[in-house]
């Protein structure tokens, strides 16, 4: 073979590698899995705590602020708003507390309790962001995020952040939170903390869980091995 034909096909495979490479770190990236919490059927109640996906999702009232340290805490009622219920409003469907579709969302009062603790999750989970869907958000209403493991007595849970809702007719948002956040490093709760989500000035509704997974190191061999087959071309051409 003469020296200008292994050359060539050299690049054709610095070129076939970088295309597999980029494509399994788009896959990557695609493969993002989002938990829904919300029905086709008609509105219902869930009882005190549901598992959705291997994620098992509690709804609690409390009688002082949120502090996770001096508030009481006593079980509710998970309420699931569903497509075929009282709303046809898709920023209306979600899980919240409560009975009823007047009451059903997270009050100020209330909050809903993400055990990770004791999910059952794909390995990659944690490996990028968390996003959060956030329904029946209006305008200049707020919820809150709190991360840690309190189990409802010690005050280790720490302020995570907040959503502020900036719209009436599209009331939902989305709130990201880094994987890495819910990993301890004590192995407590099995190694990972919980997630706390709190009505702070209104009454709001959690409609999805979305993970989505980093492309990491296949994304920068990828991008790599696309820039040296670009030199090599151009080197080539001249």
């Amino acid at each position: 073979m003469k020296t200008q034909d292994i050359k060539k096909a050299f690049r054709s495979s610095v070129l076939a590698v970088a295309a597999i490479a980029a494509g399994l770190a788009v896959s990557a990236a695609a493969s993002a899995g989002t938990t829904t919490l919300y029905g086709s059927g008609g509105d219902t109640t869930l009882g005190f705590e549901h598992t959705f996906d291997g994620l098992t999702i509690s709804a609690w009232t409390y009688d002082n602020s949120v502090d996770f340290k001096n508030a009481t805490y006593d079980q509710a009622t998970l309420f699931q708003r569903n497509t075929g219920g009282h709303y046809s409003d898709p920023d209306e469907w979600g899980i919240g507390v409560g009975e009823t579709t007047r009451n059903g969302e997270i009050d100020p009062d209330e909050f809903l309790k993400l055990d990770f603790g004791t999910a059952v999750l794909p390995s990659n989970y944690f490996s990028g962001m968390l996003q959060f869907t956030i329904g029946s958000l209006q305008t200049n209403e707020q919820v809150g995020f709190w991360i840690g493991d309190p189990e409802h007595n010690d005050g280790s849970a720490g302020f995570y952040g907040s959503l502020t809702g900036t719209s009436d007719s599209n009331a939902m948002a989305t709130f990201d939170i880094p994987g890495s956040a819910f990993l301890r490093g004590d192995g407590a709760n099995n190694g990972f903390n919980n997630l706390y989500i709190v009505g702070l000035t209104d009454d709001v509704l959690l409609q999805s869980i979305t993970s989505v997974p980093e492309p990491g190191v296949l994304a920068i061999f990828g991008f790599g091995l696309l820039v040296f087959a670009g030199m090599l071309r151009r080197r080539h051409s001249r």
